[in-house]
């Protein structure tokens, strides 16, 4: 054949690219068309007026261990997974869908301690402080690749039940992937050893996330929490070394800080060597995070103070039952305690005077933008803690009161000034679901000073400690045990 020939020879027809059908959205799959692959939604179901279900997971089995897993689902509880186990797939899941998936805390609210504590867990900063530590530290324990799976399965159920409309996902391999590592953990557990590794703390940390995922797992979470507090201080702070290390324990500080308040006890954390490690969790390039240093500043701060504020109302309790010698030198201990924490906050008075809206009235920053700088959720937490920070001054005030400080009238107008302060601020914020948070700690605490006005300015103006009675009167007004 001449060459012209083969010039003028008709070319081959090329087909047009479409992506494969096996990759596409579940419905368009289901109608056997092309998809476009459009994510979260594709666009092919959106011109059709068709719910797009999503996409399926994108985890590759060898065609006999899929036919295995599939029928696994049908005729076992516990899932039969690949013995080569590989959790790239699932920490991908995660890091795709976390931020597309609010967790129950942030859809729903009540005012009780249980929902304040699995809120502070079900934040998304909680699982994003450690997050990124997970591809690197995924695929080598059974214990925590079993969590992560069981992570990314509900996940996974939740953003399928999104997408087709369905209110209440179908969280039946979730749980049973939760009952599978729940077996591995309790193995860790009992070994001396791996309970102070770094992946059983992990594991049990995705475990509470994942009962944060749901909306009745209220009293789960907590039980999670109290064992990942548990496995902290089985640790001890010489075992926080690491950078993954450090992200796990940060995210459970703030939560610490609220079972202190609201269990009137100190907690582990008040001792020189855990607040150094708290303070080594400081990343300078955090602004706004649990390891920023105005967060981890303040958590130190609060730790002291309400260590003395618990310790002061046992004091009060024994004032009749010690020899007066045991006393004196237990309150003068005390009054040093709230002078440390006192300073401690005042350093966070250096954030008022870096912040670009110092000048302005603190009422004023945050409406729905912040007007004097780039990063809202900077100016956002950054006002948060200025809120508590004024709430804490008034705390420590109204204790040093009680123990009969040497300025006591001075202090208690200190209390008075610093809770109308805090409740102003608040009252004026944007109502969000993390204002409702803040409020169910800034309204009761700064309405039990002002509305015991009367009272405490007549024991600033006698002789001696608080009465157990008068300083329960206060207390209990805002929940606090005895």
């Amino acid at each position: 054949m001449t060459e012209k020939a083969l010039a003028e020879r008709p070319k081959p027809r090329m087909k047009r690219w479409a992506p494969k059908g096996r990759s596409g959205c579940l419905t368009c799959r289901a109608r056997k068309i092309k998809c476009d692959e459009t994510k979260p939604h594709c666009n092919r179901c959106k011109k059709g007026n068709f719910v797009c279900k999503g996409y399926q997971s994108q985890e590759q089995w060898p065609a006999k261990q899929q036919e295995m897993f599939i029928e696994a689902k049908i005729m076992c509880a516990s899932p039969i997974l690949h013995p080569h186990f590989n959790s790239s797939v699932h920490v991908q899941d995660i890091f795709y869908l976390a931020p597309r998936i609010p967790t129950a805390v942030s859809r729903m609210f009540e005012r009780d301690t249980q929902s304040l504590i699995k809120f502070q867990v079900g934040r998304k900063t909680y699982l994003q402080s450690f997050l990124g530590y997970l591809p690197q530290t995924s695929g080598y324990d059974e214990i925590l690749d079993s969590a992560v799976h069981c992570v990314a399965e509900a996940y996974r159920e939740i953003y399928g039940a999104l997408t087709s409309g369905n209110e209440v996902p179908n969280r039946q391999n979730s749980l049973a992937l939760y009952t599978r590592a729940i077996r591995f953990l309790q193995k860790g557990l009992e070994d001396p050893v791996r309970s102070k590794s770094a992946e059983v703390l992990c594991a049990t940390e995705l475990l509470t996330y994942y009962e944060c995922l749901g909306s009745n797992g209220t009293q789960a979470s907590i039980q999670h929490v109290n064992g990942t507090i548990q496995l902290i201080k089985h640790r001890g702070p010489e075992n926080f070394t690491s950078d993954f290390e450090k992200a796990l324990i940060a995210p459970q500080v703030p939560y610490l800080v609220t079972l202190s308040l609201f269990n009137n006890t100190p907690i582990f954390l008040n001792t020189d060597a855990w607040l150094e490690t708290c303070k080594s969790f400081i990343i300078p390039s955090d602004r706004s995070g649990d390891r920023s240093e105005m967060g981890v500043l303040h958590s130190v701060a609060s730790v002291i103070v309400l260590a003395a504020m618990a310790d002061a109302t046992q004091l009060l309790k024994e004032q009749l039952d010690i020899p007066p010698s045991e006393f004196e030198q237990r309150q003068q201990h005390l009054l040093n305690e709230l002078d440390k924490g006192y300073e401690a906050f005042i350093e966070m008075e250096h954030w008022l005077r870096m912040h670009p809206a110092r000048h302005v009235e603190i009422v004023t920053v945050l409406t729905k933008e912040c007007s004097f700088c780039n990063d809202y959720e900077y100016c956002r937490r950054w006002l948060d803690l200025v809120i508590n920070s004024w709430l804490a001054f008034a705390l420590i005030s109204r204790v040093r009161v009680a123990l009969n400080s040497e300025h006591k009238q001075r202090n208690e107008v200190e209390a008075q000034r610093r809770a109308a302060q805090a409740l102003a601020a608040h009252q004026s914020r944007k109502q969000t679901t993390a204002w409702r948070l803040q409020g169910f700690i800034v309204e009761p605490v700064c309405k039990s000073i002002l509305d015991t006005k009367t009272e405490w300015v007549a024991q600033a103006e006698s002789e001696g400690v608080a009465s157990i009675e008068v300083h329960a009167g206060w207390i209990g007004r805002f929940g606090l045990k005895m």
